[in-house]
């Protein structure tokens, strides 16, 4: 605490039954105002907690089964309530009740994942802000959002174009999404070992992904053809934005069309569908136009990971 002091808030999430605790560390460091408790006790334990001293800052978290409790704590009110859905037919996120919440407080909304705040996730936001970000400030009254993209949440808030986020200005990036490989089906643009996951009828298992649109259940030997159209020539840094939970999870071969190939070892991103990054994966020089390779999936190390695109950066 005395390293955030005066710099940020923190969140004291899955806390409520150790916040006495909590609350004697604030104390002792002088930030009771930077810890922000929250819980879904009572309303009467809650009231009890936050009447022991006025610094104290707390959310309540409401669901479908305690919606009512809004407008009846006694005396002070949270500073938040974090409104927690599935589906936006829940009670918590029908407007008269949001309406009623910023009476006295704000509506703090978790886009982390899905059925946090239905699909409107992280992952949704960065292919548009409208099935995110913006949806849950425009049509839920959102006035704080709990992200893991923070700096992806700052760029759009100062207008930033999403499907711009991570790439450098101008033509010098150019993404292939993993979904939009080559023609041709079976044998022909990829080459698909298992039923499709995701409710297709055969074909790539192409799954949404907590809001992201990414290859996934990928299997050891299978294959993907893809193109990439290059506007520039010169020395690009080639990347696979994916979501991976162990080290190593899976080796990938690119095969170019000039007969070279890569082999790259898939690392951890510390979540297989909630935690995409990008990973480097090789430099090559390219002329400019257009360029197939071809994404073989090893067979010596059990894949693991979720696919959602390539990007060529020009160094």
């Amino acid at each position: 605490m005395l390293a955030v002091k005066g710099r940020a808030m923190v969140n004291l999430d899955k806390g409520w039954g150790i916040r006495e605790d909590m609350y004697r560390v604030l104390r002792a460091t002088g930030t009771v105002d930077h810890g922000l408790f929250k819980g879904s006790p009572t309303v009467q334990e809650a009231a009890d907690f936050m009447a022991t001293d006025p610094e104290i800052l707390y959310m309540h978290i409401i669901k479908d089964e305690n919606a009512d409790v809004v407008g009846t704590f006694p005396g002070r009110q949270p500073v938040a309530y974090e409104v927690v859905f599935d589906q936006l037919t829940d009670p918590q996120v029908q407007p008269a009740l949001l309406d009623r919440i910023q009476q006295d407080s704000r509506v703090w909304i978790n886009t982390m994942w899905q059925d946090l705040a239905a699909t409107y996730t992280d992952e949704a936001s960065r292919r548009d802000p409208q099935l995110g970000w913006q949806a849950v400030v425009e049509e839920h009254d959102a006035s704080m959002i709990q992200t893991d993209e923070i700096e992806g949440l700052h760029h759009w808030r100062n207008g930033g174009d999403m499907s711009r986020w991570e790439a450098q200005p101008g033509d010098r990036t150019v993404r292939v999404q993993a979904e939009d490989h080559a023609p041709g089906g079976e044998g022909v643009g990829y080459h698909d070992l298992d039923p499709n996951t995701c409710g297709g009828e055969g074909g790539v298992d192409v799954c949404d992904v907590e809001g992201a649109i990414a290859v996934s259940s990928v299997q050891s030997g299978e294959w993907i053809k893809y193109s990439v159209d290059l506007p520039r020539s010169g020395e690009y840094e080639v990347s696979a934005r994916l979501a991976s939970d162990g080290a190593p999870a899976g080796r990938i071969a690119l095969e170019w069309a000039d007969g070279t190939t890569g082999r790259h070892d898939i690392g951890n991103t510390t979540h297989l569908t909630r935690a995409f990054d990008l990973q480097p994966l090789e430099t090559r020089h390219f002329e400019a136009g257009r360029h197939e390779f071809v994404v073989k999936v090893d067979d010596d190390v059990a894949p693991r990971f979720n696919l959602d695109l390539f990007q060529f950066d020009l160094r």
